[in-house]
């Protein structure tokens, strides 16, 4: 069941939370700190952590929490989109070993109302959302390639993509291929002059 408020993120909740997800196998949290703040479609909390000295050293200072905000003007990304993040993170993402995305400790999606949260390692020390139509560095588009191009490796061919979900026809394909085109008009229209070679 996802939580729907930062009050919910407790020391016990998260210690049940990284103690199933193998970030914290012995000890537990003692103190959250947090820092909220609202984007268009989820309220993100920063959570700063403490925990007893029988914690291990490796054990997550920072994590982000994310949560679909209950208004519905906040829900824009819809309970598809919403579903399918949870669904990225515990059934695609949470059967790799390796997998070249932000670990996430916990994630939930509720199908009567629409709510979600998501308990992700803080990379915002790292990583950072670039402006709005900015193209990132050109050293960060190529680390997005080679994490795309690590994921779909993994999963080129795999026995379970059929279990996980219905795959794309030839048809479905299509038709995607032919919305990317229109959109990248779209974007590169928008950006005029400012869209490198």
């Amino acid at each position: 069941m996802p939580i729907d408020d930062a009050s919910e993120a407790t020391p016990q909740w998260l210690t049940e939370k990284l103690r199933a997800s193998g970030a914290l196998p012995s000890g537990r949290v003692t103190v959250v700190r947090t820092a909220t703040e609202d984007s268009t479609s989820a309220t993100m909390v920063g959570l700063g952590l403490e925990y007893t000295d029988d914690a291990p050293r490796g054990a997550p200072r920072r994590l982000l929490l994310k949560i679909a905000r209950p208004d519905p003007d906040q829900r824009i990304v819809g309970d598809q989109g919403r579903r399918n993040e949870v669904d990225f993170h515990t059934r695609i993402a949470g059967r790799m070993d390796d997998a070249p995305v932000v670990r996430c400790h916990d994630a939930a999606y509720s199908q009567s109302d629409g709510g979600c949260h998501l308990l992700l390692d803080d990379r915002s020390g790292s990583h950072h959302t670039a402006r709005w139509l900015e193209p990132p560095p050109l050293p960060q588009c190529h680390a997005i390639i080679d994490s795309l191009a690590a994921f779909h490796t993994f999963w080129w061919d795999h026995p379970d993509l059929a279990v996980l979900d219905e795959l794309p026809t030839e048809s479905t394909v299509s038709e995607y291929i032919a919305s990317v085109r229109g959109a990248y008009t779209d974007f590169a229209a928008e950006l005029a002059g400012d869209l490198p070679t």
